[in-house]
C-alpha cells in the first residue's frame, strides 16, 4: 500500500515567560498526564452472533484526492448503513465532530466529510442541524470553583481537587478559562463548513459552566453525576463524527472516545485522575447514558488520512492510495473498523495486533454482548492486501 507521510506541527508557543495562559495550560497538562498503554495487546476471542443491535458496517473506497467529488459514494455508503427511518421531517440533530486541534484534518474531523454529512441530513428533511464539541483540556479549559465542582473532582481524587484549589489561589480567580473551541473551528476549516451549510454551531466552552444538565451512570465506574450539554436533552438525534487517528491513551480516536467532548471539564478532570482502566471504562459509560444512547443514531468517520503515530493532535498523517469512509448505526462496529484501519495504515502493521483487546471495546463488549459484523463496501479497493488486512483485524 502507497503511503505518504508528513509531520503535523503542533508546538504553536513562542512565549519566554508563565503568563496566566500559560499556568492554565500547565494546570491541564498537570491534569492529563498519564502513562502511555500499548496501542493493541492481548488476545481477543472471535465474536458470537447476538441480535441486541444491528450488525451493519458499511464502506467506500475513495481515490486519494478524490473526496471532494465524491459525495454519491458517500451518500451511498450512508444508505447502506441506515435507511434513516428514526429521522422525521424537521426533527433536530447534533452533530458530534472532534475539534481537540486547531491543526487540519486528520487532527479533526474531516471537513469534507462533515460538509457532505449535512448536505445529505438537509436533504432527508431534518430541520435543526447543530454542530458542536469542545475541545480536550489540553486545548481548550473552562472550570468554575463551585461546590458541584469540587464534589465531582474531589471524588475522583481529592489531590487534584486540592491542586485546582492551589490554582485557583495563586490566579486569585474563580473561573479559570483558556483557550476556545470556536478558534480551533476557525483554524481547522470546520467553521467555514458548518456556517456554509446553514448548520448551527454550538461550541460547549461558549455555554457558561450552568449550561449543563446532570446524568448518571448506571455501571458505577462515575462516583458522581456526569454533567452533559443541555442541548442533549432538547435535540431528537445525535451523529459521532470523529477523526481518523491514533491515541496515546485509547488505543484509537473512535466513535465512543469521541463522546468525550460532550463532558463539563470538572467530569473530565475526574476521568483524568484516575487510572487508566477507569478512564477507558468512564469513556466507554458516556456512550452508555441512556441520555445519550437513546439518542445516537450513526457514528461516521473519513479515513482518508491517518494519524498512525501519537495523536490525537501531533504526529504521523498516512495518506493511503485509497482512503475510505465508514459508517455504521452500531457504535462498536463503527469503533472496531475504525480501530483496524489505523492499524493497517501503521508504516509497520502489527499483524498479531487484535483491536478486541483494546480495553474500550473489550468493556463495551463486556456490557453488551459480542457482535457479529456485517461488512459492506459499496464499491471495492483495488489492493486486496489492505481489505484482507482490515478483515484480520476484524475477524470478518
Amino acid at each position: 500500500m502507497k503511503k505518504k507521510s508528513k509531520i503535523i506541527d503542533t508546538d504553536r508557543s513562542n512565549k519566554a515567560t508563565m503568563t496566566r495562559r500559560d499556568m492554565l495550560k500547565l494546570f491541564a497538562g498537570a491534569m492529563t498526564a498519564a502513562v502511555t498503554p500499548s496501542i493493541l495487546s492481548g488476545c481477543g476471542t472471535t465474536p458470537a452472533t447476538v441480535t441486541q443491535y444491528g450488525n451493519i458496517v458499511s464502506s467506500a473506497w475513495i481515490p486519494q484526492g478524490g473526496l471532494a467529488a465524491s459525495y454519491s459514494s458517500f451518500k451511498s455508503m450512508i444508505e447502506a448503513a441506515t435507511d434513516f427511518s428514526w429521522l422525521s421531517a424537521g426533527d433536530s440533530v447534533l452533530v458530534k465532530i472532534a475539534a481537540n486541534s486547531p491543526s487540519p484534518f486528520p487532527a479533526c474531523t474531516d471537513p469534507t466529510a462533515l460538509q457532505f454529512m449535512l448536505q445529505l441530513l438537509q436533504e432527508k428533511n431534518a430541520g435543526t442541524i447543530y454542530v458542536g464539541d469542545q475541545a480536550s483540556v489540553e486545548n481548550v479549559f473552562y472550570l468554575a470553583n463551585t461546590a458541584q465542582a469540587q464534589d465531582v473532582i474531589s471524588s475522583a481524587s481529592v489531590k487534584a481537587n486540592n491542586f485546582m484549589q492551589l490554582v485557583f489561589a495563586i490566579l486569585n480567580t474563580d473561573t479559570l478559562k483558556t483557550g476556545s473551541t470556536r478558534a480551533n473551528c476557525t483554524q481547522n476549516g470546520l467553521l467555514d463548513v458548518i456556517n456554509a451549510a446553514g448548520a448551527t454551531p454550538v461550541f460547549f466552552d461558549e455555554t457558561g459552566f450552568d449550561g449543563f444538565n446532570a446524568a448518571t451512570s448506571a455501571n458505577g465506574n462515575w462516583p458522581r453525576q456526569i454533567y452533559l450539554p443541555k442541548i442533549i436533552a432538547s435535540v431528537n438525534h445525535i451523529i459521532t463524527m470523529p477523526q481518523s487517528a491514533d491515541d496515546s491513551r485509547t488505543g484509537a480516536s473512535t466513535g465512543m472516545m469521541n463522546m468525550a467532548g460532550l463532558l463539563r471539564d470538572d467530569c473530565r478532570i475526574a476521568m483524568d485522575s484516575g487510572t487508566l482502566e477507569d478512564y477507558f471504562k468512564m469513556c466507554v459509560d458516556i456512550s452508555l447514558l441512556s441520555e445519550i444512547a437513546s439518542k445516537i443514531r450513526l457514528s461516521v468517520t473519513s479515513g482518508m488520512s491517518v494519524l498512525t503515530t501519537a495523536g490525537a493532535d501531533p504526529g504521523t498523517a498516512v495518506e493511503p492510495t485509497y482512503g475510505m469512509v465508514f459508517a455504521s448505526e452500531n457504535i462498536l462496529l463503527h469503533d472496531i473498523l475504525a480501530s483496524s484501519w489505523v492499524e493497517t495504515n501503521r508504516t509497520a502493521v502489527n499483524a498479531d495486533a487484535d483491536v478486541y483487546a483494546l480495553t474500550p471495546i473489550k468493556y463495551y463488549i463486556d456490557k453488551k454482548g459480542d457482535p457479529s459484523i456485517t461488512w459492506t463496501q459499496v464499491n471495492s479497493n483495488p489492493d486486496t492486501s489492505v481489505v484482507n488486512c482490515l478483515k484480520t483485524f476484524m475477524k470478518v
